[in-house]
């Protein structure tokens, strides 16, 4: 429900009547992963129903927290009330990255990983798919990595018993990250799935175009695509910790993926 005209004149009052007490962190320049303690106090009447929040995560009206960032970072206290927002103020960090080194991992080394999870993915569903219609490759998944990030293209076909089987194709898009902490974060930026009958098919029946979506819905979007996801996220930490050292950027190039360590 949209906030009425009472919540917003009610929000505008309380941010008038806040008061920032302290915003700080205990150190602004580190290395990567090195720990900071940021430390805040907002006042406000209690009757005020105002969130404060931590770079959009709610943190309540007076707390602390420890970060760890890998990289540049700008900290925002923020309050929100009916869709509004004021922000309370800012901290930067600077991380010094002077000592990191990029490590490389080719396309070729990377690409028969994901096929390999993809392929087993696959398999194991078959293997299961007794009551339900079972999804074979046309050809082997291609995985190239370019500077926009890690494409995938999967071109299987779905068995319908006594019909004819339908294309399935699969063209996703990957990016990947680093999280403030240090995680490596990988992520969909699209994910498209489409059906495709031969051209001769002029009906297809209800039961068969149900059967067909539970095949895209239950297996491919939730099972295939998050295999993929955990898959390459799994195989791109393991590569980091033969680096040692703390990740501070995970980014995708021509043809490789390039681990920042420090």
């Amino acid at each position: 429900m949209p906030p009425t005209q009472e919540m917003i004149r009610k929000a505008i009052l309380c941010f008038g009547q806040m008061r920032l007490v302290k915003f700080t962190a205990d150190k602004t320049q580190i290395t990567p992963g090195e720990e900071v303690k940021l430390s805040w106090e907002v006042t406000l009447p209690d009757d005020c129903r105002v969130t404060i929040q931590l770079n959009g995560v709610d943190a309540g009206r007076k707390s602390s927290r420890i970060v760890s960032p890998v990289s540049n970072i700008t900290y925002r206290l923020e309050a929100r009330a009916a869709g509004m927002g004021r922000m309370l103020g800012t901290i930067q960090i600077q991380v010094d990255t002077s000592n990191c080194t990029q490590n490389e991992i080719e396309e070729a080394t990377i690409a028969p990983l994901v096929v390999q999870n993809i392929n087993t993915s696959i398999d194991e569903y078959n293997n299961v798919a007794t009551d339900k219609y079972k999804v074979y490759k046309r050809r082997e998944a291609q995985v190239e990595v370019e500077s926009t990030g890690i494409i995938i293209r999967l071109r299987l076909k779905i068995e319908v018993p006594n019909f004819s089987n339908p294309d399935l194709d699969i063209d996703a898009k990957i990016a990947v990250g680093v999280a403030a902490d240090g995680r490596v974060l990988a992520f969909y930026r699209s994910f498209a799935v489409d059906v495709d009958w031969p051209w001769w098919v002029t009906g297809i029946s209800l039961g068969i175009s149900d059967f067909i979506e539970v095949v895209v819905e239950s297996y491919i979007e939730k099972e295939l695509k998050n295999t993929i996801l955990t898959s390459l996220k799994s195989n791109l930490e393991s590569a980091a910790e033969l680096y040692g050292g703390t990740i501070s950027s995970v980014e995708t190039a021509q043809d490789k993926i390039i681990i920042t360590t420090c």
